[in-house]
């Protein structure tokens, strides 16, 4: 059994001030800013920080190229210091029931463009009845970035549709699951109904980058655990150009159905569903520990989690209908 360290540690000389300062340096990235951020003088953030250098002992900013990089020790005190700074805030702050009718400022959402045509009309809509002075923003990051964001604080919530590599701070929940489906034109290539990964196979394919991570992943070892090579003719960068791809060429686009659904209605293109054994995605929100106590975003987590359901049914109807129909207004 570990010896446990009671020696006493001297608080006198730690002002918790120091700390703010140093929370601010490190989420905007420079003394100016910082201050800015605090409403404080310059000349006050740059004496806080020469007291923090000297507290840890360490430089814990350095200039680089016009711009302030933080030490590797500095980066190690960042999630810790910012915890110990919601602690203190709790701690003294007197806890009020969460109000959505009185919350202001705004809030920052993560999805992809295909989850925001979704997402966002039935999230607005919820918002606008429930919490009016809210502002909903929304950003497209590639998924490399999105736990960066999360950390840092630009983003509050992110809809994922993959389940990204998560660290003890972060939290993730289930939302529902996405079946594929296979988009092609009918007046270039022939498709019997409902074709298995066999048939599609037989013929050339576009495949986008912009389905990428683990849900392009799928699609690569669905063929493969059934023993077939899948031949990609052209790899697009972004979703915009498949479909034209599609509409000019005799090859076919195996797509998420949170994609394909915004396909629906041109005449024309075809939609064929793929089993949902065979293939499928699930789609998570995920978020920062450090934020998940906050009203607003216990707020918001409610609202999309309890919309999951509704999506996930229209989604997993074989039937096509355009994203009104699916999600007629309530």
């Amino acid at each position: 059994m570990n010896d446990i360290d009671f020696t006493p540690v001297d608080f006198r000389h730690v002002d918790l001030n120091l700390l703010v300062v140093f929370d601010a340096l490190l989420r905007e990235g420079g003394v100016s800013a910082a201050a800015r951020a605090l409403c404080l003088g310059q000349p006050a953030v740059s004496h806080a920080l020469g007291r923090l250098r000297q507290l840890f002992n360490d430089p814990l900013f350095v200039r680089e190229q016009g711009t302030m990089r933080p030490t590797p020790r500095a980066l190690a005190l960042g999630e810790p210091v910012h915890q110990l700074l919601g602690a203190a805030k709790a701690l003294v702050s007197p806890e009020l029931p969460f109000d959505p009718a009185r919350v202001e400022g705004e809030f920052n959402l993560a999805m992809p463009d295909p989850f925001e045509a979704i997402w966002l009309p039935r999230l607005m809509l919820a918002v606008s009845r429930e919490a009016p002075r809210l502002r909903l923003r929304v950003h497209s990051l590639p998924g490399a970035r999105l736990l960066g964001a999360l950390d840092e604080g630009s983003i509050d919530l992110a809809i994922a549709g993959f389940m990204p590599h998560l660290a003890s701070r972060h939290e993730a929940a289930y939302l529902l699951t996405s079946s594929f489906d296979c988009l092609y034109c009918p007046d270039q290539l022939r498709l019997p109904p409902r074709p298995d990964l066999a048939e599609l196979a037989r013929h050339d394919q576009v495949s986008t980058t912009y389905v990428g991570g683990e849900m392009g992943n799928a699609v690569e070892e669905a063929f493969r655990r059934h023993g077939l090579n899948r031949r990609v003719v052209v790899s697009a960068s972004g979703l915009l150009a498949v479909p034209h791809i599609v509409a000019q060429s005799p090859v076919v686009a195996i797509l998420p159905r949170l994609i394909t659904r915004l396909f629906v209605g041109h005449s024309l293109f075809r939609i064929e569903p793929l089993p949902r054994d065979i293939l499928h995605t699930p789609v998570h929100l995920v978020w920062n520990r450090r934020r998940a106590a906050a009203g607003v975003h216990r707020f918001m987590t409610g609202l999309i989690r309890a919309m999951a359901p509704e999506v996930e049914a229209f989604l997993s109807s074989d039937t096509p209908t355009t994203m009104i129909q699916g999600m007629g207004e309530k």
